[in-house]
């Protein structure tokens, strides 16, 4: 009996969905052998391998287990009944009610409380990839808004879940559409290894296993159309193990401290093990090591804080970026809240552009970010520092150095506070950094721009499945329209495919805004790319 059940709008959309194909229950498309169930309450934390996926561990559709927090071998045995298997689906049934990622991990794994598993079936009547686009899609989510219930906590019953309704147009159709999202899952694993392998390039120069020369000659090679030395260098990245340089942080440790070790600090986390582990290698290092206050055009800044009454208010259109905001080495648009410009105006000291790095310096502290192209400026909260630079180049070389296991260290090493820790600004100039000759700086460079360029398509592929979904079902775009496309594409030819893709602007399908894939030809080579390189890495 909610009220918001028998909502007019979101009645209309009920109908709308179950008028436009042949629909099923949702507890009609999972596997018969297991059931739609949710998950953990009260979680035991433990440093483990058994991970509990929440929420904020399901990024982009995919879910972040590497990077989601560990419980207990007895709690994981005790809730296996919602224990994730490869291909599962997670959905959100209370917070942010509908959204859903997909897991493709293999790692000991179970759901949260206000999560819900629906477990993959082999060979069903959906594809895998489309139920995870509608789930995910305007009319996915307005049928979830219409079954939320409850005042305290709100979410959607299991009961419900398992009754909910998803349309199955032609499988033909359902794969075209599921294709786009398969194409962004393997662009990011491309993007994620480019950015890996950024990292590792610097890690590996300062520990002396590769030679600034060898990544000058590769870079050299490139430009003159020759890509065997890039390769090599990139196989022998990809077989040495780097770690991740984070040792244990030990509440007392003894050891021998040298004067060439010694900062302007007496405090014992400083010396470290694994920190003084980091700087001697590059006490060591053949390279050229520098201050980051050397490498940088503008003071390191940070600028607003208190400005909770000044944020998403009438009028608002400049980001103002927060360590909460950056994820994947970017500076995230969408999240980063909006401040006017008279505000920002007063804060204009530490005004970011695009290219700029943004580091947490408080909350989040160490993590990093660029700020992306296609806005005019931002700016930045008292938690942020901004690193400018004298070139995008620079920048980037910047954001990978800082972000390997030797640049992490270099910075946290720096890090104060008991109860919260911070960098203090007057010490970030200080941090010390490899300056490498150009051509091996605008080699490092250039796979951070291209991780961030895969990151960027991924998304807009992301962005052309959920539009699909949303036009096949409001009629824009009809199911023989897909079938038609995807059977050409089965047959070589993409005529039909670049057809609709042309049809996609940033304001939404026929839209009036800039093509989303500005250069389809340029989309279709990296995707043959990053085909070809997923290949080479399971071989």
């Amino acid at each position: 009996m909610d009220s918001s059940f028998y909502n007019p709008r979101l009645m209309a959309i009920s109908k709308r969905i179950t008028d436009a194909f042949e629909s099923r229950t949702l507890d009609e498309l999972v596997d018969p052998g297991r059931r739609i169930t949710n998950g953990v309450r009260g979680p035991d934390w433990q440093d483990s391998e058994y991970k509990l996926i929440r929420l904020q561990d399901c990024k982009d559709w995919v879910v972040d287990a590497a990077n989601a927090a560990s419980i207990s071998l007895e709690q994981f045995q005790e809730n296996r009944r919602c224990k994730l298997e490869p291909e599962d689906i997670v959905v959100a049934i209370g917070g942010y009610v509908g959204n859903a990622a997909v897991f493709l991990d293999g790692a000991k794994a179970v759901i949260g409380q206000h999560s819900a598993v629906l477990p993959a079936r082999r060979n069903g009547p959906a594809d895998s990839r489309f139920l995870l686009t509608y789930l995910n899609s305007y009319y996915g989510e307005a049928l979830f808004q219409r079954f939320v219930s409850g005042t305290v906590q709100p979410g959607v019953n299991l009961e419900d879940l398992r009754d909910l309704p998803a349309p199955l147009p032609h499988n033909v159709a359902q794969k075209y559409i599921g294709n786009k999202v398969r194409q962004a899952e393997r662009m990011t694993d491309c993007a994620n290894s480019l950015a890996v392998s950024a990292n590792a390039l610097v890690d590996l120069l300062v520990a002396g296993d590769l030679r600034e020369s060898q990544l000058v000659a590769a870079q050299q090679a490139l430009e003159a159309g020759d890509d065997s030395l890039d390769r090599a260098v990139l196989e022998g990245v990809r077989s040495y193990d780097i770690g991740n340089g984070d040792g244990p942080r030990l509440k007392t440790f003894a050891i021998r401290v040298t004067a060439t070790d010694l900062l302007s600090r007496m405090n014992a986390e400083t010396y470290a093990p694994h920190y003084l582990e980091s700087s001697r290698k590059l006490n060591r290092s053949p390279l050229d090591i520098t201050g980051l206050g050397d490498l940088v055009s503008k003071p390191i800044n940070n600028s607003i804080r208190g400005v909770a009454d000044a944020l998403d208010v009438a009028g608002a259109d400049i980001p103002m970026f927060r360590p909460a905001d950056i994820a994947d080495g970017v500076a995230n648009l969408v999240t980063a809240p909006r401040i006017t410009r008279d505000f920002e105006k007063e804060h204009e000291k530490s005004r970011v552009y695009p290219g700029d790095l943004v580091l947490g310096i408080a909350g989040s502290v160490g993590v990093l970010g660029r700020v992306p192209a296609g806005i005019e400026y931002g700016n930045i909260n008292g938690s942020s520092a901004r690193i400018a630079t004298r070139s995008d180049q620079r920048s980037a070389y910047l954001l990978a150095y800082l972000q390997s296991s030797c640049g992490q260290s270099e910075l946290l090493r720096y890090s104060v506070g008991s109860v919260q820790k911070h960098l203090n600004l007057e010490d970030l100039p200080l941090v010390r950094v490899p300056k490498l000759k150009e051509p091996a700086e605008r080699y490092i460079g250039e796979k951070v721009r291209e991780s961030e360029q895969r990151r960027a398509w991924a998304k807009g592929l992301i962005a052309v499945a959920k539009a699909l979904v949303e036009s096949l079902i409001d009629g824009q775009l009809t199911e023989s329209q897909l079938i038609e496309a995807q059977q050409a594409l089965d047959a070589g030819d993409d005529s039909l495919d670049r057809a609709i893709l042309a049809r996609f602007k940033t304001d939404g399908i026929d839209g009036t805004g800039e093509p989303l894939f500005q250069d389809l030809d340029q989309l279709y080579d990296v995707l043959k790319r990053a085909t070809e390189e997923m290949t080479h890495d399971d071989d």
